[in-house]
């Protein structure tokens, strides 16, 4: 057994390692004979308060916007990409100099971009309410205001339509005609809300009102034709906790989950959608066909706003929506890869 001595010798060996490679990198830098081209490499500058008063006051259009959004989360990704690198190269003792100099010159542009698309979307009238929502980030909620035209926003089902997440006579098309930059962003919703407060957030209560509601129909036998769907279709392992569950005619916790996430927020984006549409033109939103014609009762309305639409009454409780679960198994069991964030079909 080693001494604590040697313990002690063999705890400081990385650091003193790591000292003494930073001293060579620097003895090298302080011999190296730079001329006047070599030192000319601009800097990436930092933005300066004339460029966010001219996109305050409307220099960057809606069509720029989203297509700073794709940046920001391209930025990211390689950022991302480069701190792993960097790490990689640390833990192999191996030079990581200019990769740790790339890596901080995208975290400026990185930076640069959130600062701009923010900007831009607090002169948007739906901010405010964005900016009121728990779970909903500065990032995020630019991300949505520039991916959603309020042109878009005359019912809920567009915007599920345009995350890829709609049922009814429409699903299957707009399964061919999603974008998969939004149906990213449906699903940073998601995972948003479920690690908020459930005192403080909204839609952290409808997620936990859902997955009770879930659970309930689980435990009563009502997805076991939905089970044994899984078990027909998938090669589950013997010994995995999903086939214990569909074995029994029961959906296993991680689907439960994923059902009710997804509820939460899709009534996320329903609310989304007519704040947005009404505080853009100042005009109530289209009535639904289900509440405006078939006399469905089961609306929830948007927390922090107050609908412009003074005929639709919400409920003395919330009732669950029943018509918002998807059939298609791609979509029950939907995973969201990062690599899918930059192929975008609109």
């Amino acid at each position: 057994m080693p001494s604590t001595k040697t313990k002690n010798a063999t705890s400081r060996r990385p650091a003193i390692v790591e000292q003494e490679r930073e001293n060579l990198a620097a003895e090298l830098i302080a011999s190296a004979h730079l001329s006047e081209a070599d030192e000319d490499i601009a800097p990436i500058a930092l933005l300066g308060r004339d460029t966010i008063k001219a996109i305050k006051a409307g220099v960057v259009t809606d069509e720029e916007a989203r297509y700073l959004a794709n940046i920001f989360y391209t930025l990211q990704k390689d950022r991302i990409r480069m701190q792993l690198r960097l790490v990689s190269l640390r833990k192999a003792g191996k030079p990581f100099l200019l990769v740790e100099h790339y890596r901080d010159q995208l975290e400026i542009l990185e930076k640069n971009a959130a600062k701009i698309l923010c900007a831009w979307a607090k002169t948007k009238p739906v901010w405010k309410w964005i900016e009121s929502i728990h779970g909903i980030g500065p990032i995020l909620g630019s991300s949505l205001i520039a991916y959603t035209p309020p042109e878009r926003c005359t019912s809920a089902g567009s915007l599920w339509r345009y995350a890829g997440v709609d049922v009814g006579p429409m699903s299957e098309l707009a399964s061919h005609s999603y974008s998969r930059i939004y149906k990213r962003l449906f699903w940073l919703c998601g995972e948003s809300f479920v690690k908020q407060s459930h005192e403080k957030s909204f839609y952290r209560q409808m997620y936990d009102q859902r997955k009770q509601y879930e659970h309930e129909r689980n435990e009563r036998g009502e997805y076991a034709e939905q089970a044994a769907e899984m078990l027909r279709r998938f090669n589950f392992g013997r010994d995995t906790v999903a086939y214990q569950y569909y074995s029994k005619g029961m959906l296993p916790p991680g689907h439960i989950h994923a059902r009710a996430r997804r509820w939460a927020t899709k009534l996320f984006f329903s609310h989304f959608a007519q704040v947005h549409y009404e505080m853009t033109f100042n005009q109530p939103q289209p009535t639904i066909y289900t509440i405006a014609v078939l006399g469905h009762k089961d609306y929830i309305p948007p927390p922090n706003y107050e609908p412009l639409n003074k005929n639709i009454q919400a409920p003395d409780h919330i009732i669950p929506m029943k018509a918002t679960e998807d059939a298609r198994l791609d979509e029950i069991l939907f995973d969201d890869p990062l690599a899918e964030l930059f192929d975008a079909r609109a």
